[in-house]
């Protein structure tokens, strides 16, 4: 039997060896938290419907320029490196592409005109446009321009200082003399002037009814009626084209006179008077194409351009 103090030594022996059979896992250590003291909250001030909504279009604006932006870049990362092309420039467009056979075009303004060959000439069908400071429309309408054409001074028709209004230009006026007229086209001397009577003369010599020059060269709408009884009452059949229209005339005080009367037309001459030219004339109560007539170089007439 054991003694007291074996059994004590025994119990001893084996709380030792449990212990030392029986380690604990390692324990997590972590980092002491610390107390963080929060300041006190403040109720939001409250905000105007007219504040929430720039704040609510601010966000959007923001949300819409980075989706723009971010889109930009997708865009630009697809292109290849290099320098952006500037943009091409507007290309001008002639303004006289696309003019028919039949018509010509002012390469100065666009303007077009109809033509009409009579004979072996090839004569505008229209009275000029082209604006120049000596040439105006009747009654400064511009309406009127584009019925009639312009009323020109005989130094603005061919071209000449205004000075030349009372001097002679003899050496300044050469054959085919363009003067205010389309390039390629001239304004008509006497001469020419004579071949288309002459032409006319001579087609309607071959009319059963006898037609005069002036009836054949008017146009058939825009003259004032005449007394049908009179036998020099003329309206116009415009025969050959030449579509002569009444556009009265520009005083030299600026006044207008003759609409629906009278259709006066410059030529390349002068007069013996230094400051008068010869003009050729069609006027409603006739059936003739005067051209005895003289004016003031600054009374404003019709121009009628004639191919080179």
């Amino acid at each position: 039997m054991k003694t007291f103090a074996e059994i004590i030594a025994f119990i001893f022996c084996v709380l030792i060896v449990s212990g030392c059979n029986n380690e604990e896992a390692p324990r997590e250590v972590r980092a002491p938290v610390k107390t963080v003291e929060q300041p006190p909250k403040v109720a939001p001030a409250p905000v105007s419907s007219s504040e929430a909504v720039t704040e609510d279009t601010a966000a959007v604006e923001s949300s819409s320029s980075e989706s723009v932006s971010s889109s930009s870049v997708a865009v630009r990362g697809t292109k290849r490196p290099g320098r952006f092309k500037s943009p091409e420039k507007d290309v001008v467009k002639d303004p006289c592409e696309g003019t028919p056979a039949d018509m010509i075009c002012d390469s100065r303004d666009g303007e077009r005109y109809k033509t009409v060959q009579i004979g072996n000439q090839r004569w505008m069908a229209e009275n000029l446009r082209y604006s120049v400071d000596e040439g105006w429309c009747y009654e400064n309408d511009y309406e009127n321009c584009k019925s009639y054409g312009r009323l020109y001074t005989w130094t603005a028709a061919v071209g000449l200082d205004v000075s030349f209004q009372s001097a002679f230009a003899k050496d300044s006026i050469g054959l085919k003399h363009r003067g205010v007229c389309p390039e390629g086209w001239h304004i008509p001397s006497k001469a020419e002037i004579d071949v288309l009577i002459s032409f006319v003369q001579d087609e309607n010599s071959k009319l059963r009814d006898k037609e005069n020059v002036g009836t054949s060269l008017k146009s058939a709408e825009g003259w004032m009626e005449c007394d049908q009884e009179d036998e020099e009452c003329s309206v116009g059949t415009n025969r050959y084209g030449f579509n002569a229209k009444p556009a009265g005339r520009r005083n030299l005080d600026g006044t207008f006179d003759d609409l629906f009367h009278d259709a006066g037309f410059w030529t390349s001459e002068e007069s013996d008077n230094a400051s008068h030219a010869p003009y050729w004339d069609l006027y409603y109560a006739t059936d003739k194409f005067w051209g005895s007539y003289t004016n003031r170089k600054g009374v404003g007439y019709s121009v009628r351009c004639l191919k080179d």
